[in-house]
Order: C-alpha cells, then sequence, then structure tokens
C-alpha cells in the first residue's frame, strides 16, 4: 500500500480475494474504476474503491447480476443501508419460495404414503 492510502491491483485483489482479471473486467465494464493511475499506467485504488468493491461483492453474494449491481450503483440514491435492504428483500422471497416448496414437497409426501399404503393393503 502506498503511503497515500492507495494500492495497486494485486494488493486490493489479494486483500479482496478476487482475481486481478476480475478487478480488470470491472474496470473494463465501468464498474469499478480506479481512482487513479500511476505514470507508468498502473491502477491505484484508494479507499472510495475499495467500499465501492465491497458493496460490489455484497450485491453479488445477494444474487445480484452485474448489470443490476451497476444498474444500483449509478443511482444517486443508492446508499450502504440499500444493500442491507435488497438482502432483506431477497431472504424474504426465498424464504416465501422455500415454504412453497416444502408444501409442496409434503403434499407429494403424504401422497406417496397414502398409494403404498394401498399397494401393501391390496397385496396383501
Amino acid at each position: 500500500m502506498g503511503r497515500d492510502g492507495t494500492m495497486t491491483i494485486g494488493v486490493l485483489a489479494t486483500r479482496a480475494g478476487v482475481s486481478v482479471r476480475t478487478l480488470r473486467y470491472y474496470d473494463e465494464i465501468g464498474l469499478l474504476a480506479p481512482g487513479r493511475h500511476t505514470a507508468a499506467g498502473y491502477r491505484l485504488y484508494g479507499a472510495g474503491d475499495v467500499a465501492r468493491l465491497q458493496q460490489i461483492r455484497s450485491l453479488q453474494g445477494i444474487g445480484f447480476s452485474l448489470d443490476e449491481i451497476q444498474n444500483l450503483l449509478r443511482d444517486p440514491a443508492y446508499s450502504p443501508l440499500r444493500t442491507v435492504e435488497l438482502h432483506l428483500e431477497r431472504v424474504r422471497d426465498q424464504t416465501r419460495s422455500l415454504h412453497s416448496k416444502s408444501g409442496s414437497a409434503s403434499w407429494r409426501h403424504t401422497c406417496v404414503r397414502w398409494r403404498l399404503r394401498r399397494l401393501r393393503r391390496s397385496s396383501a
């Protein structure tokens, strides 16, 4: 890390647990552009870039595509609190879906048990 708090792409990649290739791709698509470049053209990332990468990773972790993330982060009204709210919405949606699947599985289980009882009675 530089004296000014910036870090190179390799250092950021290591600390964030992503590949250098990923960071280059994010730069290419305009999702995470480095705050500065050295005279030699090396990417330098600052605290704001690190915070944005953290938001990107959080949103990916809850299932958002890179296109969705890009649209969210372009919104001037977007905030880190919104990430938490979106996460909560996704968890609630997943919970509803699991409840629905559970009910369907329970119904199938009941039907199979009923059919097995009938088969056992008819073969006895």
